[in-house]
């Protein structure tokens, strides 16, 4: 599974209204909730200087969201900050905050590459949950993608049920194999089996 909104030609309330009545109203009631009670401000990493802060910042909302440990994402942090540098040299590095007065209450670390905004991961305070700050901010994060001309907004592979809130459309991934010489088909023929099984992916 591998959803993904293809905008089209529409903007971004065209596709919103297109959407569930109750997620439209969500998104919306949230924002408006915490703009009043709070007051919020959306921030995107465009300085290098700030990049190793913001980073931190990021694992930290990330590891509160998955406090239980179930993160798949935080044994790969050195190589994700590591590459967070060269996407950010790139131009591709979409490192954005939700943020209460100075304190950032959720992030995501996102790529834009070829028209394309993809939708990695994220994190979020435990504190503000009743707020959804998650789905505010990634609401934002799309709004601002279709704003910047995003033909595509992809949200990586896995049937996740929110997912599909977004998007009905679901072309999948495909991996393709080819051993080159003896040995190498020998290998492609041994390793394909293991892959169908989910924990061999893993």
């Amino acid at each position: 599974a591998s959803p993904v909104i293809e905008f089209g030609s529409r903007t971004w309330d065209e596709y919103l209204g297109e959407r569930s009545r109750k997620l439209r109203r969500q998104i919306r009631q949230q924002e408006r909730r915490l703009t009043r009670e709070h007051g919020i401000e959306y921030r995107l990493t465009t300085d290098r200087e700030t990049l190793p802060s913001d980073l931190d910042a990021f694992f930290a909302l990330h590891q509160a969201r998955w406090s239980n440990g179930s993160s798949s994402l935080l044994p790969r942090s050195r190589f994700l900050r590591d590459f967070a540098f060269d996407a950010f040299e790139q131009g591709w590095l979409r490192l954005w905050f939700l943020e209460v007065g100075n304190r950032p209450i959720a992030a995501r670390y996102d790529l834009y590459f070829g028209g394309v905004h993809v939708a990695y991961n994220a994190g979020r305070d435990p504190e503000f949950a009743h707020y959804s700050p998650g789905l505010v901010l990634r609401a934002h994060t799309m709004r601002h993608a279709r704003e910047e001309g995003a033909s595509e907004y992809r949200f990586l592979r896995g049937a996740e049920e929110y997912k599909y809130r977004f998007t009905v459309r679901d072309p999948g991934l495909i991996t393709t194999a080819a051993g080159r010489g003896l040995a190498g088909r020998a290998l492609v023929a041994a390793t394909a089996p293991l892959l169908r099984q989910p924990a061999a992916r893993a």
